[in-house]
């Protein structure tokens, strides 16, 4: 009886050994996993980009830059959640594959794409070097969008019923501090009879129309530089009454 119950023993214990065994390694061993991976995820850098250029109010993309537009962008390095300090890394700015500015803790950038404007886009790189040499780095594209003005009216398909019209232009991509040097010249053909208006906004009384005619109106916008910027837009409007 003696030599049972010391086996008995020997067995509970074993099965006691067995089943936290079997508990250490579906349950503990995943969260021991994670957190491991976790502590040696690789650092992720954000690069961010903003342009200081001209959109209408009501207009709700990204605003993209064109040639004579400034370019701004920052870069963080984020790992387990925090930011890790730059301030002691070397940080060199690409753009294009070309480096336009480096330095300690060089966290922020602008340029202006004149030297690129023969690029569709802007490939700008921020390279982080740490003291021990590890190098990092990410790229983001900007498009290069070309400055244009288009002609907003709320004639559905062109077609009209009324004897005053209204319409007005729309212009992107401008630098915003040249906005107000935009200067708007409207041309509108109606029976062949061509007026000429310079304004940003048209308030048009037609004359008498038979049902079917149409109207030409064209726009250009022009900012005086070198070499000058300018955009056109036309279109046809249908009296429909």
């Amino acid at each position: 009886m003696l030599f049972l119950s010391r086996h008995k023993r020997i067995y509970f214990f074993f099965s006691f050994l067995l089943f936290v065994s079997f508990f250490a390694l579906f349950f503990l061993f995943p969260f021991f996993a994670s957190t491991s991976n976790a502590q040696t995820a690789s650092p992720e850098i954000i690069l961010t980009w903003k342009t200081d250029g001209y959109v209408p109010a009501e207009y709700r993309g990204r605003i993209l830059p064109s040639s004579d537009v400034l370019i701004s962008a920052a870069v963080e390095l984020l790992q387990d959640g925090s930011f890790i300090d730059l301030s002691g890394a070397s940080i060199s700015w690409l753009v294009n594959r070309r480096v336009l500015s480096s330095g300690v803790g060089l966290q922020t950038f602008s340029f202006t794409p004149e030297p690129f404007t023969s690029s569709s886009r802007f490939n700008v790189t921020a390279r982080i070097q740490y003291p021990h040499g590890v190098v990092r780095e990410q790229t983001v594209v900007i498009p290069n969008m070309t400055p244009e003005t288009i002609i907003d009216t709320p004639y559905r398909d062109g077609a009209f019923n009324a004897e005053t019209l209204f319409m007005r232009a729309l212009s992107f991509y401008y630098p915003f501090n040249r906005f107000g040097q935009i200067q708007y010249s409207w041309t509108i053909d109606a029976r062949g009879q061509k007026e000429e208006i310079h304004d940003g906004a048209l308030t048009l009384t037609i004359p008498r129309v038979d049902p079917g005619e149409r109207i030409s109106v064209s726009l250009i916008s022009l900012i005086q530089s070198n070499p000058p910027s300018y955009s056109k837009d036309s279109l046809y409007l249908r009296y429909q009454p």
